[in-house]
């Protein structure tokens, strides 16, 4: 049956497909082409984006640079790299997506284009009700923060 799959995928080198990562083993990762139904190895020194290890207690590749991970069940965009008929073997290679603009930032970022843009002034604190100067106290600020310093000398602090 596998020979009928490498045929299959023979006049597909070098197309793309969406992909499953179904193992995960110390050189490399297993996917299956979700539409086709055909697997295929991408080899661990096929990923030339960053220098990637095999971590066994997780599972998971993850590179030591971008910190990058790759487990199982993860979708991922593979492209057809090469067969090997006589060992009825297929290989692929990860293809690198753009970084896009998920929805949900690009929703956020359109509810934030339709609010009115408020400055925010960490520096300056926005007076409360006691804040607010009464006749004969002026507002200072003392070492513990906020206090009310009298007017007239001859009061102490509050």
């Amino acid at each position: 049956m596998e020979w009928k799959k490498v045929k299959f995928m023979q006049d597909r080198v070098g197309e793309d497909f969406d992909g499953l990562i179904i193992s995960v083993t110390k050189y490399g990762f297993f996917v299956e082409l979700t539409d086709l139904f055909v697997e295929g190895l991408v080899p661990l020194d096929s990923l030339a984006d960053d220098r990637y290890t095999y971590h066994e207690n997780t599972r998971e590749i993850i590179g030591q640079r971008n910190r990058k991970i790759y487990s199982m069940g993860q979708r991922i965009r593979v492209l057809v790299d090469r067969i090997d008929p006589v060992e009825k073997k297929i290989q692929f290679a990860v293809l690198e997506e753009k970084p896009a603009r998920s929805a949900r930032i690009a929703a956020a970022s359109v509810k934030s284009l339709s609010q009115p843009h408020r400055r925010v002034d960490k520096m300056r604190p926005v007076p409360s009700s006691r804040d607010v100067a009464q006749p004969g106290r002026a507002l200072a600020w003392g070492a513990r923060g906020r206090q009310f310093k009298s007017a007239r000398p001859d009061q102490s602090f509050q």
